[in-house]
């Protein structure tokens, strides 16, 4: 409410789910206030499910059926995914306005001069992938698939991996603390070109994600992207330099590292920079900037 009479807002757009009730709660007493309408856009951005524990999958109906039908009648949605757009319509068919925006980047951080090359300073063809929670990321898939590539290619490889939430506590249960040479454990760092320019190649084995940061950044510096196969990120698997492997599937995993690592470079470096013009052409802050102030001239 405060912020309503402070700043006599005619536009109010959440970008976390939990501020979208009380910004509607909010909308409607200033508006029988001030008189008027005051447009409400709720952004979607994470990846709504069911729980499989009944009990907890009820609660979730009762709520959903609250925030995306009921406090919904007079909102806009903008949604990062279709994925996303889909579950949200089992409360309510058809918002407002509504429209899928995937996200953007940002080129000036990551100095997209780069032209592809699998030397690296190590010297050995480097795979580079992000930690977080791991019943998300799935890091587990990657070191599994470390340990088998590493029984074909001992010394040929490397796998980079940073610290995310529960990381160091995975490796640490394949490991017991004593890490095998070709996995380097690193801190997440602003600067992701430094992990950039270490690496020949970007690895995502996420299990859910409803666009992904990484993947878009990684691709539009220069890297090759090997990828599982999940909904939320097949909006780069047309690309050619990116590689599909099944999710879940260690052994395909296996099979895509093996696969990239033996590619032409001069081909692969082609085929980075083919990705590269395409999503910059697509999936850059200017170009997420420009559909979102159309999407509120629309909606005024």
């Amino acid at each position: 409410m405060q912020i309503f009479e402070e700043e006599h807002a005619d536009l109010c757009h959440t970008h976390f789910d939990g501020y979208d009730i009380p910004v509607v709660k909010a909308a409607k007493i200033f508006q029988r206030k001030r008189g008027g309408l005051i447009q409400i856009v709720w952004h979607l951005h994470n990846e709504l499910w069911y729980q499989k524990n009944i009990l907890k999958k009820i609660y979730q109906l009762y709520y959903f059926w609250w925030h995306y039908f009921y406090y919904a009648q007079n909102v806009s949605i903008i949604s990062v995914s279709s994925m996303v757009l889909r579950f949200v319509h089992k409360y309510k068919h058809l918002y407002k306005h509504e429209v899928v925006i995937p996200n953007g980047v940002d080129i000036i951080r990551l100095q997209i001069e780069r032209k592809y090359s699998n030397k690296v300073p190590s010297g050995l063809f480097t795979f580079l992938a992000f930690g977080g929670r791991n019943i998300q990321k799935r890091i587990d898939l990657l070191l599994e698939a470390g340990i088998l590539l590493n029984k074909k290619r001992r010394g040929h490889f490397k796998i980079i991996l940073t610290e995310g939430t529960d990381t160091r506590d995975i490796v640490s249960l394949f490991f017991k603390g004593k890490n095998p040479e070709w996995l380097k454990l690193v801190k997440q760092r602003d600067n992701i070109v430094e992990l950039f320019e270490e690496s020949s190649c970007f690895v995502s084995t996420s299990t859910a994600e409803t666009f992904s940061y990484a993947i878009a950044e990684a691709s539009i510096w220069g890297l090759p992207v090997i990828q599982s196969d999940i909904e939320g990120t097949l909006w780069n698997a047309g690309n050619p330099s990116s590689y599909l492997f099944k999710s879940l599937d260690v052994g395909d995993l296996v099979s895509k590292m093996e696969y990239v690592m033996d590619l032409d470079s001069v081909k692969l470096k082609e085929a980075c920079a083919i990705t590269q013009r395409n999503n910059l052409k697509d999936y850059t802050i200017d170009v997420w900037s420009d559909k979102i102030i159309r999407f509120y001239q629309i909606i005024n």
